[in-house]
């Protein structure tokens, strides 16, 4: 069952599943953030160029930042996951989409999640944001 194997690759948790916002912006680096007042900029992956941009202006302003998008360069791939009722095959992102929820639920994988409605108010006051960044002081992590 394709299914079946799909859930035990998730489970592995190898490669890109294996760490993320659960695992790093935890209730721990919030409260280090408050206890160590460090100069921290949360900002959208998408603007990540603009950020080495403004460093390399201030560290090494002969170089630019260079983005390549080397997913442009392989074939279009259409992936198809078979269904356990027989002969039918849905995209894959189609099935991943509708199974989200239950993924996490049964493979428990936001178990190390703290502190999630905080990370959300970042992630809400981020895409506010013009610049699609924002400056996280001490005083914004203690007022959350």
């Amino acid at each position: 069952d394709e299914s079946l194997a799909l859930f035990r690759l998730i489970k592995s948790r190898k490669m890109e599943i294996g760490i993320g916002a659960p695992e790093i912006l935890t209730c721990n680096l919030y409260d280090a953030i408050q206890e160590n007042h460090p100069k921290m900029v949360f900002i959208d992956y998408r603007e990540s160029s603009k950020l080495q941009n403004i460093v390399a202006q201030h560290y090494c302003p002969e170089t630019n930042a260079l983005q390549a998008n080397v997913a442009s360069l392989k074939e279009n791939l259409s992936v198809y996951i078979r269904l356990e009722n027989g002969d039918r095959k849905v995209p894959l992102n189609t099935w991943l989409n509708e199974k989200r929820q239950t993924i996490e639920w049964a493979l428990n994988l936001k178990w190390k999640m703290s502190c999630q409605g905080q990370t959300r108010k970042m992630e809400d006051d981020i895409a506010a944001c013009k610049d699609k960044a924002i400056n996280m002081s001490y005083d914004e992590v203690k007022n959350s």
